[in-house]
């Protein structure tokens, strides 16, 4: 010690490690240090930092065990008038860490009281200065908190601190006040320190360790060009230096025997370099990482098994070589997988209850098990273990909403708005080695090199598999799969949703399937059994599966089977085949889109057998009419055909039906839009005062005074050489129900017009309604049918035509205090007129052809059912005065009603042919 210094020691809490503070003392006294260093011991190289504090400065060292708020706040207890503290540790965003404690902007306050007391060991212009790196990245209020509690200013790094060749400086960019103290270390080791203050690493002989702390931190690894160990922890800026002590040490990865990582709490990232995998093994590139545990697990780099070991790790990121993340049984990370660059493939190891596979991306997505879960990113494959339940989604994305005014702000008026939602993907499930029995499938990409989701490898589940499509046109082939599989088949293509918004999705059954005593069902907007392929749900001495699939277009291959009979004992499975869409309509002025329309066809020499069979093919349109409508123009078509096929159930039923659902469907309901809400809108919206008074908008009479609504369904059943044999009842048949209105309503006020204006005021009104029902049921060919029970063949069809039309003239009288020569139009030549005009036209056909055959243990009943209502309403409504007024109603309809049989009917019970034509009608008109 030189003659001029005195090491003075202060007392700290017991088990605290000490170093002295060096004072130059001037003739005459000691004076206490005006300026304070706390270092964290986790810091790297802790002597050199100390040995490189300026003359003058105290020095603490908090241990890495023990409480750093405490530790700091004894010390200052024992000091006044403090210009400065130092406080030297790891570092993140909004946080630091000081020994054992994580202080972030988040546990700040339940510091508070403590860090309050600092300010009685400051001066009034002491400054706090932090040099962890990174605290001040992201303003979240941290750095002026701190400033607030200890009443001092305060500066942070808001990037690395260290050396520069590390990315790192010693500048303090982020201040919360004006900051008087100068950095704590000098300029030589400002220079010389070869760290940053983040991950320390250790070096013993020849394995290698690197210690994190609370903060949030990432390591990356690699091996450099000369074949040396390198770390970084921005991605950017690599160092060889893996000494603790000063001088450096580096490590040959020829050398290392073993690399232990331990980045603590925080959420923390590893990201390992293909190179250490080249390095070790030249004949191949793969990285096997094993998740064990919960964030903690070991890397096999070629042929060296846990080269690497590592725990307190959130995230895991791969290099450009091919990497294997294997997550075991216990295994868990709460943040994410990266594979990086080249092909990767994350599996799941074990037997689970379930296990849930999402994909938010290109492959990219969540993998759920058990209550954990982890997202992934950037994986060309996925291999999943056994588990009771499967639910792969290929497709999890939200709808987003373009409807938005700053959404669509900068979107071409040519917008695809299908394509901007989400993927279209075309996707394979199928055998994973068909060489093989080992319960092994593969969902992958019809394009490998389009991919849009991550190929899964998966063993068979043993409860249920499910295949969510999600939104826009997806497509799924299905080929043959591992006889292994004995589960549930649930394919979900998110059928039943609005087909322009969510998408039309296809299935397509290309292969073999045998789900012994397994339910298959599928829903997409088209489904299709090819042609030849079997599909069975069939058990030997057990009750069989059910089959159902439920689309807009099934289409059943030549020669395919759908079968799920069993033996006497034992139950057959249903087979149902239903092709459905509901639509609305009548809910805008001008109604002319159309929607889908439906159909079912078995094709020649396909096979259906298990146990009730139905195909029911349903167009529904549900309707409301809007008091303003102005032209519309429906179609429904519903359509079943079987050509050369054959059906065998315990029951078997084929049902056609176009029909339309009117929300005003009662008489009162009707009657009191026609003749009440209609001509009330007319009266307010032709601008009268009542309107006015009542805040109702005057709508251009013009846009209301004519109506024109068409509406058409047609329903047809064809069976053609097909043969149905069923041990119950048979019930083959067509439905169409059409229902169709049309409202017109005019005003005109003739005292208040100056001149006829069609904007302001119009006097006639008319309304045309329009509807046609087509409902045909055709057996022909070599068709057979034979049923234990009844057999019923029938069309029925419906019609409903309605039309209402309603004028009223001088609905408000004239002010009584304007005098006559200053009135307009003179209202006793007001004339209005309003006609209404409903029109049916209904087909209704049952035919049974010549080389049909139909025998029935029971009854057989062919039935066609036709019924129409034409109904027209006109109404023409003067007030006060006017010449007079017309009101029209003219009902039409016309029906084709055929029941007709040809061919062979045979009857255990009674046998009926019936065809049968009911016509309601009323035609009024109210002056």
């Amino acid at each position: 010690m030189l003659e001029s210094d005195i090491a003075v020691e202060l007392p700290l809490l017991e088990g605290a490690t000490f170093a002295p503070f060096n004072i130059n003392l001037p003739t005459g006294g000691i004076n206490a240090p005006h300026e304070l260093v706390f270092i964290d011991t986790s810091i790297h190289d802790v002597q050199a930092l100390m040995d490189g504090v300026r003359d003058g400065m105290g020095i603490y060292l908090l241990e890495n065990s023990q409480d750093g708020i405490a530790q700091i706040s004894e010390v200052l207890s024992q000091y006044r008038d403090l210009d400065a503290i130092h406080l030297v540790s790891h570092g993140g965003d909004g946080q630091l860490q000081l020994g054992s404690t994580n202080l972030s902007h988040e546990n700040i306050d339940a510091f508070g009281l403590e860090i309050q007391a600092w300010s009685n060991s400051l001066s009034n212009d002491a400054d706090i200065l932090l040099y962890g790196c990174e605290v001040a990245q992201n303003d979240d209020g941290f750095i002026q908190r701190l400033a607030n509690l200890s009443g001092a200013d305060v500066a942070a790094s808001n990037d690395l601190t260290g050396h520069r060749t590390l990315g790192g400086d010693w500048a303090l960019e982020v201040t919360s006040g004006q900051i008087e103290a100068a950095i704590a270390f000098d300029s030589s080791t400002l220079n010389t320190y070869h760290s940053v203050f983040a991950i320390s690493p250790t070096l013993s002989s020849d394995s290698v360790s690197f210690t994190g702390d609370a903060t949030d931190e990432t390591l990356y690894l690699q091996i450099n060009d000369t074949g040396l160990l390198a770390y970084s922890v921005d991605g950017a800026n690599f160092s060889t230096d893996l000494s603790t002590e000063s001088g450096t040490q580096t490590l040959a990865s020829s050398d290392i025997a073993e690399i232990n990582i331990s980045l603590g709490a925080g959420n923390d990232t590893l990201s390992v370099d293909g190179s250490l995998t080249q390095a070790f093994n030249t004949d191949t590139s793969l990285t096997t990482w094993k998740v064990t545990g919960l964030g903690e697990g070991t890397l096999d780099l070629g042929e060296k098994e846990g080269l690497i070991s590592f725990s307190g790790i959130e995230n895991l990121v791969g290099g450009d070589s091919e990497d294997n993340f294997l997550i075991e049984s216990n295994g868990n990370l709460t943040g994410q997988i990266d594979g990086g660059d080249g092909g990767d493939q994350l599996s799941l190891i074990g037997e689970y209850t379930a296990v849930e596979l999402s994909r938010t991306s290109d492959l990219t997505g969540t993998l759920a098990w058990e209550g954990n879960s982890v997202t992934y990113s950037d994986f060309e494959s996925t291999s999943l273990g056994e588990a009771q339940t499967l639910v792969i989604n290929t497709d999890v994305n939200e709808i987003v909403n373009f409807f938005d005014v700053d959404d669509i702000t900068d979107i071409d008026l040519d917008f695809d708005f299908n394509a901007a939602l989400t993927f279209n993907d075309n996707l394979v499930l199928e055998d994973a080695d068909s060489s093989v029995i080992n319960g092994l499938l593969k969902l992958r990409n019809a394009d490998p090199a389009s991919p849009s989701i991550t190929d899964v490898e998966f063993l068979s589940p043993t409860k249920s598999l499910t295949i969510n499509l999600g939104l826009v046109n997806d497509q799924l082939t299905v080929n043959s799969l591992d006889p292994a599989l004995n589960a549930d088949l649930i394919i979900n293509g998110d059928f039943g949703g609005d087909s322009e918004l969510f998408g039309n999705d296809t299935v397509i059954f290309a292969g073999d399937l045998h789900l012994a005593g397994q339910d298959i069902t599928v829903s997409a907007e088209t489904i299709k059994i090819a042609s030849d392929v079997s599909i069975s749900t069939e058990f030997v001495g057990r009750d069989a599966g059910n089959i159902s699939l439920k689309g807009q277009g099934i289409e059943v291959g030549s020669g395919a089977q759908l079968m799920a009979s069993a033996d006497a004992e034992h139950q057959a499975g249903s087979i149902d085949i239903q092709a459905e869409v509901k639509s609305f309509s009548g809910i805008s002025p001008v109604d002319v889109f159309e929607t889908s329309d439906v159909s079912i066809n078995v094709a020649a020499n396909a096979v259906l057998k298990g146990g009730d069979i139905s195909l029911l093919a349903t167009k529904a349109s549900q309707t409301a009419v809007l008091p303003l409508t102005i032209y519309g123009n429906q179609s429904n078509f519903a359509t079943i055909s079987a050509t050369g096929a054959t059906f065998e159930g315990d029951s078997i039923t084929i049902s056609a039906s176009a029909e339309d659902d009117n929300l005003l469907e009662s008489d009162e309901v009707v009657a009191g839009n026609n003749l009440a809400i209609q001509p009330a809108l007319s009266f307010l919206a032709s601008g009268s005062r009542f309107g006015a008074l009542l805040g109702v908008p005057a709508i251009p009479p013009i846009l209301s005074v004519a109506s024109v609504m068409i509406r058409r369904a047609t329903a047809t059943v064809t069976l053609d050489g097909s043969t149905l044999t069923s041990g119950g009842d048979i019930s083959v048949g067509a439905v169409t129900n059409v229902e169709s209105a049309a409202e017109a309503g005019a005003g005109l006020d003739a005292q208040k017009l100056k001149s006829f204006n069609p904007l302001t005021g119009f006097p006639l009104s008319a309304a045309y309604s329009e509807a046609e029902g087509n409902s045909q049921t055709i057996l022909t060919g070599a068709t057979l049918i034979s049923g234990g029970g009844d057999i019923n063949i029938s069309s029925e069809t419906s019609t409903k035509a309605e039309s209402a039309a309603s004028t009223i003239l001088n609905a408000t009288p004239p002010s009584s205090r304007t005098p006559a020569r200053k009135r307009k139009l003179n209202p006793n030549l007001a004339f209005g007129v309003s006609v209404g005009i409903s029109n049916s036209f209904q087909y209704c056909k049952t035919i049974v052809d010549e080389d049909v055959v139909i025998n029935a243990t029971g009854n057989v009943n062919i039935t066609a059912d036709g019924a129409i209502k034409d109904e027209a309403v006109s109404g023409t409504s003067v007030f006060i005065d006017g010449l007079g007024g017309v009101g029209v109603s003219i009902g039409l309809g016309k029906a084709d009603i055929q029941a007709v049989v040809n061919g062979t009917i045979n009857a255990g019970g009674s046998i009926s042919l019936e065809e049968q034509e009911l016509k309601l009608g009323r035609n009024l008109f109210n002056l």
